[in-house]
């Protein structure tokens, strides 16, 4: 099924007014009425029969909607909310997500990229009250924790449950990947606030803690000799060679990481500002609390020659742009057909 509703109402002063020389061709001999009157007879006489329609229409609507898509403000710095006051009569945010949420009862597919109020509570409670859901993108909600990892996995184990979560779960969990916790240094590095030092610093191995560390050093020399990992526009990702040879061990990792302080892929550009690293991270043993997580062990600087390609482009996959701010809370780009399964 696909349909969508568009419903506009638009009150436009210059077509309510009332003429006196058309009531005083009918016979009756009606005096002009002041402009602030004729709104207010034809805001009684109306008002409320359009206000039902829409009330009904909006029902109908909400009753199709299958795909629902949560954006952002703006790209305000990354766990530094804004205290904005809320207007008399106005739900909180959290409280709009759900009665949103809740409207919509055929809903099997949401997105919420982005929306830094996201919370564990929060995700569990939709899962819940939507037992239809098909598809969510959680990606970018750091405020996520390994408590929605398990919620999803549990989930699609049960029934068949596509989930995303580029960007989430900032602190070490076996559910993630070596390239996954790569990523998420990266964009907790991108915050370029204390917060997100913390985060970077907390997929660091002990090993790497008792050189790098505490945690003020950590961050000192981060901004002192590696302000590139805080300003990047691009980055890309590129397994080392050496993960293909034979007899490597499957515990460790190695990626070549490149990044730009501008949007340019051609690192031989002049106005391109590029620095390229070698990214070592190991699956960690019971003996340290961390049994099973991928963890960074080092990071030292790579060679540029070793991520270009002979044009002079770069080598490996664009690590997506976080989209870090404030969530709006509100539903857009709504229609009734639900997303490509096969994605």
């Amino acid at each position: 099924m696909s349909s969508s509703f568009l419903i506009a109402v638009q009150q436009r002063s210059q077509h309510l007014t009332i003429k006196s020389d058309e009531c005083s061709s009918r016979g009756s001999a009606a005096p002009d009425l002041p402009i602030e009157l004729q709104h207010r007879i034809l805001d009684l006489a109306l008002g409320s029969v359009v206000r039902t329609l829409c009330h009904t229409l909006c029902g109908l609507h909400d009753a199709l909607v299958e795909n629902l898509t949560f954006s952002i403000a703006s790209k305000a710095a990354f766990l530094d909310p804004v205290s904005i006051p809320l207007k008399k009569g106005l739900l909180n945010p959290v409280e709009a997500f759900r009665s949103r949420i809740s409207r919509c009862p055929s809903l099997t597919c949401v997105s919420l990229t982005g929306c830094d109020r996201v919370d564990d509570n929060l995700i569990e409670w939709m899962i819940t009250e939507r037992v239809h859901l098909r598809r969510i993108d959680l990606s970018f909600c750091p405020a996520l924790t390994t408590q929605t990892l398990r919620l999803l996995e549990a989930k699609s184990a049960s029934s068949a449950l596509w989930w995303r979560v580029e960007g989430c779960v900032f602190e070490p969990s076996p559910a993630l990947s070596a390239e996954q916790v790569l990523r998420n240094q990266l964009y907790a590095l991108r915050m370029n606030n204390d917060a997100g030092l913390a985060k970077c610093f907390c997929f660091a191995s002990p090993s790497n803690k008792q050189v790098t560390g505490p945690l003020p050093r950590f961050s000192r020399m981060i901004r002192e000799g590696y302000s590139v990992m805080l300003r990047w526009r691009e980055a890309y990702i590129a397994e080392h060679p050496i993960m293909n040879m034979p007899g490597w061990n499957s515990g460790h990792a190695i990626y070549l990481v490149t990044l730009l302080e501008d949007s340019s892929t051609d690192v031989r550009a002049e106005c391109t500002s590029a620095a390229a690293f070698n990214w070592c991270l190991e699956v960690q043993g019971a003996e340290c609390g961390f049994e099973g997580c991928w963890m960074t062990s080092s990071v030292g600087s790579a060679q540029l020659r070793q991520v270009q390609e002979p044009d002079g482009t770069l080598r490996g996959r664009r690590v997506e742009q976080p989209p870090w701010g404030e969530p709006v809370w509100r539903a857009h780009a709504v229609d009734c057909r639900p997303w490509d399964r096969r994605g």
